[in-house]
């Protein structure tokens, strides 16, 4: 019987020895799961910061890109209306040239031989 009460009780020891480790592990456990959960909070809000910072850059890519087609057609156009200038110009500088071959010609027609 005394055998009997002496295993009943190593097992008795063994069982909270048990109990004990296994509280120790699932405290551990408890204060890893706490990390990490601290840490996922953390990475979403980087995550919704990043988002943030993300939308901003669309919208500034596309405020960027409205001035950029805007600066394209301004100058566009005002190639078009240098291109009509100089189409009047070298119009005008060929009325001019004709005009002076045919005073050259008046100039020398009227001079005495």
């Amino acid at each position: 019987m005394e055998d009997r009460l002496d295993r009943i009780e190593q097992m008795l020891a063994d069982l909270i020895r048990i109990v004990g480790n296994t509280n120790s592990v699932v405290q551990e456990l408890r204060s890893d799961v706490q990390g990490l959960q601290t840490d996922v909070q953390k990475l979403q809000t980087d995550v919704q910061g990043l988002q943030t910072d993300v939308a901003e850059l669309k919208s500034e890519s596309k405020k960027t890109n409205e001035r950029i087609n805007q600066l394209e057609q301004t100058i566009n156009e005002r190639f078009d209306r240098q291109e009509v200038a100089f189409d009047i110009v070298r119009r005008r500088q060929s009325d001019l040239e004709v005009e002076v071959h045919y005073m050259k010609k008046v100039i020398a027609a009227s001079r005495p031989c």
